[in-house]
């Protein structure tokens, strides 16, 4: 059943399939009695006449039914905003694409792998895995540029140092890429923001369990993509900052330069890129 919302209320009405200029639409049986007075108000809306017998006037509110209900799907696509693609984590995991969102929104909210197991259904191991790999890519394209080698390095904060700590069963070899993790985390940049950019290095980069296999003009689309949100993600801050103090507005107004100027980059090296291909 399908409905429309008239003044008295939602009346609904039964559907079937007419084939309309070569292709197949539902539209409405407006036929009965107390549907008469819906059919005509619409049909004068359209400016179909309202007169002569009563298979006319049936027919008049046939078309006004169907030009409705073809506006209405018009307006509802017209509204839609597409959504970004979802990036694909491994080329030979049977992670479903939906659950890999899940995962990669779990990283982005600085999640434990244990809460991500909750929210995803995946097992342990898994979890561990993917996001070893992230962290990983994500320092291979330096988008996450400091780490340290040990647990106790000078450079690390006590509260990056605590987080190594509470990292059980961290091998030597593990320490530079959950440092770098950690130090990441703490700045606490905005979920939704690193979420997108999570994504767009994975569409860039490829699927996460394979080696970067990029020619040089996609490496440098790659380069260029992280300076970019690299420099987002510092106006995002300093534009929040300015919310409570008007001081930081003028350097608000240098980081938007920056910002732009990157992007305009990563838009000038991606051009050059599709050329070359």
């Amino acid at each position: 059943m399908l409905s429309l919302l008239s003044g008295s209320g939602r009346q609904a009405f039964p559907v079937h399939r007419k084939r309309v200029s070569g292709g197949e639409v539902r539209v409405l049986l407006l036929g009965a009695a107390r549907c008469a007075a819906l059919g005509n108000r619409y049909a004068q809306r359209l400016g179909l006449p309202n007169r002569g017998d009563r298979n006319s006037q049936d027919k008049n509110r046939l078309k006004a039914a169907r030009l409705l209900l073809l506006l209405g799907k018009a307006c509802r696509s017209s509204r839609r905003v597409p959504a970004m693609p979802k990036p694909i984590l491994s080329s030979r995991s049977r992670i479903p694409a939906a659950k890999a969102d899940t995962l990669l929104k779990c990283y982005a909210q600085r999640l434990d792998p244990t809460e991500t197991v909750k929210r995803t259904g995946l097992s342990l191991n898994t979890v561990y895995d993917q996001y070893a790999r992230i962290r990983w890519r994500l320092i291979e394209v330096g988008y996450y540029r400091d780490a340290a080698l040990s647990k106790d390095e000078d450079g690390l904060s006590e509260e990056a140092k605590a987080m190594l700590r509470q990292r059980r069963g961290l091998e030597d070899g593990d320490v530079y890429a959950h440092a770098a993790e950690i130090i990441e985390w703490l700045e606490e940049w905005p979920p939704g923001l690193v979420l997108r950019q999570l994504r767009k290095i994975i569409e860039l980069t490829g699927p996460i369990d394979k080696p970067q296999a990029l020619s040089e003009a996609k490496a440098a689309v790659v380069s260029a993509y992280v300076r970019y949100a690299r420099a987002k993600l510092i106006h995002e801050r300093v534009a929040a900052s300015v919310e409570f103090d008007k001081v930081y507005g003028q350097t608000e107004s240098r980081v938007s330069l920056s910002v732009e100027t990157e992007w305009q980059r990563y838009r000038t090296a991606a051009r050059d890129s599709a050329r070359k291909n």
